[in-house]
């Protein structure tokens, strides 16, 4: 007897389904937030869920847990959509967002409030947008092929370097480093103002005549990045930039001695007939600082006097 009642049980629980449900854990009617609900595939009306979801709180938009301010964890951000309803999603980047030291600067790291942002980026600059991630500004460094030859891409570094570029380019500093690049005519105003009611100061630049600070909220002009932030520095520069239109006693021999048997070139001068160049271990005299870094940059200035 007891053989049969086994035997109909047994046939009960396979064809009926009759016993206790384990898909839950053991809970009939179950729902566990986490891991479980992040494997399942989520659909609504036949339409897949697009997104990867890690947590998901609830399959139904209007379900009241939906409404709660909750976060979700690093790496991960909150969806409420129609379809899926809500929780957390694995973003598309796999949670590696634009990095500010990679040049990125943050506006808004809110998505939604982006598309209602217009972001103005300074020179030098372009606007990024990423869905997941937020928006701002991207620091665009220019290279080689914009003829930018970098000692330096390490601004920190670039602020205690010293060192002076070919006839013909100009000193640089920006956001990316430091360097030489080709200038048309170092002589000339440079294309740098500051714009803007700001106190963020740029740094020092040559405006045809003498050199002066740039400050603002933005900086605007295709010479931004020859700023420099030490004013002897930014004179340094441009010491040859005095145009000579009556040149007086400059064109009597200049007071240049060299000292010591070295061949250091010292610079170019003027001999009171033509520019010549000066070697020595140091320079002595009146007129040393007046010595140019080549013939052409001499000939120029001292053209009035031939």
């Amino acid at each position: 007897m007891r053989l049969i009642v086994t035997a109909i049980l047994s046939a009960c629980l396979i064809a009926f389904g009759c016993g206790p449900d384990d898909s839950t854990g053991g809970e009939p009617g179950g729902f566990n937030i986490g891991e479980n609900n992040a494997n399942q595939n989520n659909t609504n009306n036949g339409e897949e869920c697009p997104y990867d979801i890690a947590d998901l709180v609830a399959d139904d938009l209007d379900d009241p847990s939906c409404d709660d301010d909750w976060g979700c964890p690093e790496g991960q951000q909150r969806f409420d959509d129609e379809l899926c309803g809500c929780g957390c999603r694995y973003v598309d980047s796999g949670g590696e967002c634009p990095d500010e030291d990679d040049g990125y600067t943050y506006t808004s790291q809110d998505p939604d409030e982006c598309q209602l942002t217009d972001i103005d980026c300074a020179q030098g600059s372009t606007p990024f947008y990423d869905e997941d991630c937020g928006c701002g500004c991207q620091q665009i460094c220019p290279g080689e092929l914009d003829g930018y030859d970098y000692m330096s891409e390490d601004p920190t570094e670039c602020e205690m370097m010293r060192f002076d570029c070919p006839e013909g380019e100009a000193l640089f500093s920006n956001e990316c480093g430091c360097g030489c690049r080709p200038v048309d005519d170092i002589c000339e105003p440079w294309d740098a103002q500051g714009e803007g009611d700001c106190d963020e100061f740029f740094g020092f630049g040559f405006d045809g005549d003498e050199c002066i600070g740039h400050g603002g909220c933005n900086c605007v002009g295709a010479d931004c990045d020859l700023l420099v932030q030490d004013p002897d520095l930014c004179e340094e520069s441009v010491r040859h930039c005095s145009t000579i239109t009556d040149p007086g006693d400059r064109c009597d021999p200049w007071d240049i001695e060299p000292q010591g048997a070295c061949d250091m070139e010292l610079g170019w001068g003027w001999d009171g007939d033509q520019c010549i160049s000066y070697s020595g271990c140091s320079c002595d005299g009146a007129d040393c600082d007046q010595l140019f870094d080549g013939p052409g940059e001499c000939e120029d200035q001292m053209s009035l006097c031939e």
